[in-house]
């Protein structure tokens, strides 16, 4: 059958425009809750009239109503900071477990560190007689299985503390991605659903901190902007498989602005928290003193370290959520994605 001449005054739809985008002279639909969008304006036609090829993708459409993708930095600070006080209960019971098991673990390690310090200090020498250069070390009070076994003990303390850390953020993100999107929080759940992740987090963490000490051997800025890449990382490992490393770099250098802006946020706030622990720890270890009794030397330690842990967790109830947001606002400037997607990946386990 012959084509038919189209009836005077009826649009008819434009030919090279593919029907899921719109026409030019029509308004762009929202898109639906369960799917990311995949457009954001008509199709540019490449010379001779022809449609971009399969894949194409102009731009980020960034829905407005996302509870995770933010337009702007405002509207991510604005994003992070409702969350964190619609659900600050949940996220301060994920620190307190930080905390508590962290306290434990290196409040031990460091009274007995700050016993084995003192000791070491002392001397059965006369103070104002010079020791020998070389045998610096060769009062009874030291020995080499004495100094092996601090050095043992600081490491296996540091490193479970380091574990009961990644477990945490893993969670951390579980929980903000399920409240997010409408899915059941819960503590527990989000802890069991964060082990599973744990291995290959410690692996890419691992690999991560070579790419950093080689920022450090060359310069000192290399290891600046590996740092700021690699921060997303348990976000990274909680929603994606695969070329971690490599995907770090994606994200952030795809639009340095809102990369550099969150991340640099993020730095802030943590080294604040840092900054603010150093002088009360000076403070508490001054008026211990290296001559106080085990007693005081102890007492002094476990104070330092609850502190530290304390205004530790405080900070990250808001910088574990940040990191969520920041990583979706970052992925979102990369790709099509919406709090539905990152829900599929992350609560699918």
């Amino acid at each position: 059958m012959a084509d038919q001449p189209p009836i005077s005054g009826t649009p008819q739809p434009d030919p090279d425009i593919p029907p899921q985008w719109p026409a030019p002279d029509q308004p762009r639909p929202s898109p639906a809750p369960d799917q990311p969008p995949a457009w954001s304006g008509p199709a540019p036609l490449r010379p001779g009239g022809y449609p971009p090829p399969a894949g194409w993708w102009p731009g980020p459409y960034l829905d407005p109503a996302d509870p995770l993708i933010s337009p702007d930095y405002g509207g991510w600070w604005r994003r992070t900071t409702a969350f964190v006080k619609g659900h600050w209960r949940t996220l301060a019971t994920l620190q307190a477990f930080n905390a508590a098991a962290s306290f434990v673990v290196l409040g031990l390690v460091f009274a007995v560190q700050a016993v084995w310090t003192r000791n070491l200090t002392r001397t059965p020498f006369d103070p104002q007689t010079p020791l020998d250069p070389q045998t610096p070390l060769s009062g009874p009070d030291v020995s080499a299985g004495q100094v092996l076994g601090g050095l043992g003990l600081v490491f296996a303390g540091v490193a479970i503390t380091v574990l009961i850390m990644f477990v945490v953020q893993l969670a951390t993100t579980h929980v903000v991605v399920s409240a997010a999107s409408g899915a059941p929080v819960s503590v527990a759940g989000s802890l069991r659903a964060a082990l599973p992740r744990l291995l290959p987090l410690v692996g890419w963490s691992l690999l991560g901190g070579v790419i950093v000490l080689g920022g450090v051997c060359a310069c000192f800025l290399p290891a600046i902007y590996f740092g700021a890449v690699l921060y997303p990382l348990p976000v990274v490992v909680m929603a994606e498989r695969g070329g971690i490393i490599s995907r770090c770099f994606t994200l952030f250098n795809k639009n340095l602005g809102v990369s550099v802006g969150r991340i640099a946020t993020l730095y802030g706030l943590s080294l604040a928290g840092g900054i603010l622990t150093v002088p009360v720890q000076l403070l508490i270890h001054a008026a211990a003193g290296t001559g106080a009794s085990t007693g005081a030397l102890v007492g002094g330690t476990v104070i330092s370290t609850a502190f530290q842990v304390v205004v530790t967790a405080a900070v990250s109830v808001l910088t574990g959520p940040a990191l969520v947001t920041a990583y979706a606002d970052m992925r979102a400037r990369v790709e099509p994605v919406s709090t539905a997607v990152l829900a599929g990946e992350v609560l699918a386990g």
